[in-house]
């Protein structure tokens, strides 16, 4: 699972030059994170914050919400 976090925030960051203020990532299929799943997402919010992008996590499983939340990384994104 955490190969779909790494390859989805990859493609996030390689959308990010284009992005109109904000960016989606879907996270339906993602049901666990670890820490090389946080660091690629604190680089990813990294990354959209130098280029004023809002970042937005979709679908984010309850676990995996409580994970960023534990982490206090949460508040670094918007979630639907």
């Amino acid at each position: 699972m955490t190969s779909n976090v790494t390859a989805t925030v990859q493609q996030a960051i390689e959308q990010l030059p284009d992005a109109p203020g904000e960016i989606a990532v879907d996270f339906s299929a993602v049901r666990l994170v670890d820490t090389h799943a946080l660091r690629e997402l604190e680089h990813l919010a990294a990354a959209a914050r130098a280029k004023s992008v809002q970042v937005v996590l979709e679908h984010v499983p309850t676990d995996v919400y409580k994970v960023l939340k534990l982490m206090k990384i949460e508040n670094q994104f918007r979630f639907l």
